[in-house]
């Protein structure tokens, strides 16, 4: 999460940068970037090429070119995948009546109306990013939805 007072110092020439780890658009970057110039760097190369996806739970992203500004280019990073985590005693039929309802039309639509990063969420990219075992409910959700859950994840 990006700090108020992190932006509002930046704004304030008190700082040259300062690091985020939020999702996209973010209304203190927003702010920022409306009364100074910024720059966002470009981490993905970077924790490609140096196994940063292997080691830790997180997967590529890009933010979309104008996200901050008229003609800012398209910016290479990563996110960190949210996880709807259930005791494993909790019945797998329990798990998967959830997921079902997350994943409808109309989860999707109030999760979505809560925060606009959800937009991203999509059958297809589901779990990316799972680094522990998922439930059986979950497990049996995505496999009945078109998935092939790994095995190291089931």
């Amino acid at each position: 999460m990006v700090s108020p007072a992190a932006a509002s110092a930046f704004k304030d020439g008190k700082i040259d940068a300062f690091w985020v780890l939020v999702g996209y658009p973010n209304r203190s970057i927003i702010e920022a970037s409306v009364q100074v110039d910024i720059r966002l760097l470009d981490v993905g190369k970077d924790a490609a090429e140096s196994g940063f996806y292997d080691a830790y739970a997180y997967i590529p992203m890009e933010i979309p070119a104008g996200t901050y500004g008229e003609g800012m280019p398209a910016c290479s990073s990563f996110q960190d995948a949210t996880f709807l985590c259930a005791n494993a005693e909790v019945p797998a039929d329990v798990v998967y009546e959830i997921m079902k309802t997350l994943w409808s039309p109309e989860g999707m639509e109030a999760m979505v109306a809560a925060k606009k990063t959800f937009k991203t969420m999509n059958l297809e990219n589901g779990f990316d990013g799972a680094s522990i075992p998922l439930h059986p409910g979950a497990v049996q959700f995505w496999e009945e939805n078109g998935k092939t859950v790994p095995d190291n994840l089931k």
